[in-house]
């Protein structure tokens, strides 16, 4: 198939104010208990092909950060061995945990293992994420990290219809029958220590986490991009991993997945590593990959890999767009009804409710594939000022809109916090809206956007907020 050049992201790091938490430092150890399975003999499962893979791909990324690792892959993953492995090892260490296989849910969110039985509708010996969330806080660890490529929920449709890309979501077959609806506005993973345990999920709760071919072999998207990030940048934040992660992601799935990572996270640097150059080369091979095919793309567009070895500027267009700056006290975007599924000719009303002054610039790609500005529609900057405690209703006050295809609706606000920050942007967007969507990916990936993050005033120069409905026949 025929490639066409889409632009490396080159990841920034931000600092929107004091984190919650520390960042990872030197003097304190970690260990990594790292899980891939591919089989699950006790289910009628289809066996993954990327799981196992993926697990010895990350275990190799946190070697060489010098971080101890306990590896477990297929049938030495019972449920059992995971619990057992999370309390062994040195108790002054930090933790890691890695998981890539099936995940269940979404009412009660599990992970499945090796010794997984199904019973009907039910899936015994699965691991809650209750339960693995309450083994990670009774850890005597000054850091928890919690990585999952898996998800919850299925049944997405694409833009262009099924995909043939594997979901990591498995449902008992008794209990299969229509997807349960669930909020448009389920983001995080419900129920688990949010602020004792740092997540970093492969999707939004009401997303898939897809595994396919990337460069010949089978892999989680999620964690291909993740690898190859950490083997570039060595020294690095969780927030540059985020953006070259996300950047890369949307388009690989047709802006169908998008990685959470935990807030308290994101101005902390990866663990291992503390110091240490980029590697140009491994940078050069990032799989940024053609809008049309998963085949690696070399160099970055212009020729050059060099940059600061966390990743930094300058970033494209692109970057910003899948970038997710959230802050709900700035910007929300919601929908009534808040389901994140809707029939086709069902009204639905987006509203976005704004806390701080700025510009504001509403995004949203639809289910025929394209790029178009919600807000403001005349697409300039001087139409977009809004104040703290506006709320802009779409497509208007007391109207609907109506969703007249199947397909995913997406929209993404953006909240700059002044005219400077979000007048480039504004140019880039304005001249993509009504572009199909990996045009507009390769066309804003190719415009390099400089793009300081530096809080400003205690404050962000840009939040995002988004959210996805699926419009179903």
């Amino acid at each position: 198939m025929k490639s066409t050049k889409f632009v490396a992201a080159a990841a920034f790091l931000l600092v929107c104010g004091t984190p919650q938490w520390s960042a990872f430092s030197a003097g304190h150890s970690y260990r990594a208990v790292v899980i891939g399975i591919n089989k699950y003999p006790g289910t009628s499962a289809k066996a993954l092909a990327g799981a196992r893979a993926d697990a010895e791909n990350f275990a190799e990324s946190c070697r060489a950060r010098g971080i101890q690792v306990t590896t477990l892959l297929d049938d030495q993953a019972s449920r059992q061995n995971i619990l057992k492995a999370l309390r062994e090892g040195d108790a002054s260490s930090n933790v890691l945990v890695y998981y890539a296989g099936y995940g269940s849910g979404p009412s009660e969110p599990r992970l499945l293992c090796a010794d997984t039985q199904e019973q009907g509708a039910r899936l015994d010996n699965a691991l809650t994420l209750k339960e693995l969330d309450q083994a990670l806080v009774s850890l005597p660890a000054r850091e928890r990290v919690c990585i999952l490529d898996t998800c919850f929920t299925a049944a997405r449709s694409s833009k262009d219809g099924p995909s043939d890309d594997v979901v990591r979501y498995y449902r008992a077959r008794k209990g299969s029958g229509s997807r349960e609806i669930m909020m448009a506005s389920a983001y995080d993973i419900p129920g688990v220590s949010h602020d004792k345990v740092r997540y970093i999920a492969a999707s939004r709760y009401n997303e898939e986490a897809l595994e396919a071919s990337v460069d010949g072999r089978p892999a989680g998207l999620f964690t291909a991009l993740m690898c190859q990030t950490l083997k570039a940048y060595p020294n690095t934040t969780w927030q540059a991993v985020q953006v070259q992660v996300a950047s890369k992601l949307s388009v690989l799935a047709e802006d169908r997945q998008h990685p959470v990572f935990a807030q308290s996270a994101l101005a902390s640097r990866v663990p291992g590593i503390e110091v240490g150059e980029a590697n140009p080369a491994v940078q050069a091979n990032l799989p940024a990959h053609s809008t049309q095919s998963r085949e690696p793309i070399l160099g970055n567009g212009n020729g050059s890999t060099a940059g600061p070895s966390w990743g930094g500027p300058p970033t494209s267009a692109w970057d910003l767009y899948a970038a997710d700056i959230r802050d709900p006290q700035a910007v929300r975007v919601s929908v009534h009804p808040d389901q994140d599924a809707v029939r086709v000719g069902q009204p639905i009303q987006i509203k976005i409710t704004v806390g701080k002054p700025g510009y504001l610039l509403v995004i949203n790609h639809g289910s025929e594939n394209k790029i178009n500005t919600l807000y403001p529609l005349s697409g300039q900057l001087d139409d977009a000022l809004v104040k703290g405690g506006d709320v802009v209703d779409i497509p208007g006050p007391s109207l609907t809109l109506s969703p007249d295809r199947p397909g995913q609706e997406r929209v993404k606000a953006f909240l700059f916090a002044s005219r400077d920050k979000g007048q480039e942007f504004f140019q880039s967007m304005h001249a993509s809206s009504g572009t199909d969507f990996k045009q507009a990916a390769t066309k804003l990936g190719g415009r390099s956007l400089v793009f300081g993050m530096v809080a400003e005033e205690g404050r962000a120069p840009i939040n995002t907020s988004d959210l996805s409905i699926q419009v179903m026949p």
